[in-house]
């Protein structure tokens, strides 16, 4: 993706497994709002004598309530880094006083 400078990602497989749905949905609330991954599950068919189809079933994507999730938890993250150095500060200033 970086090379090409592309904003969606496709993971075709053909039994997905809870590992992969677990690092798309990660992947997808980590990354920037324009930035999306999809898991897509790979199937043959055939009806009758015909050549066999494939079949694509999307099992994970980006939706709304995984970006929220990924800004709230970015928010939190940097709210924690403030605060703590808040207390360094604090901490340096009580030593030398």
């Amino acid at each position: 993706m970086s090379n090409l400078d592309a904003k969606t990602a496709i993971w075709i497989v053909s039994e997905p497994r809870p590992e992969h749905i677990n690092a798309i949905t990660w992947l997808n609330e980590a990354t920037p709002v324009d930035v999306s991954f999809y898991l897509i599950k790979l199937a043959a068919y055939r009806i009758g004598d015909s050549k066999p189809a494939p079949l694509f079933t999307m099992i994970a994507g980006p939706n709304e309530e995984t970006k929220d999730f990924g800004r709230q938890t970015k928010d939190l993250a940097e709210r924690h880094v403030l605060r703590l150095r808040f207390w360094e500060q604090l901490l340096t200033m009580a030593k030398i006083k």
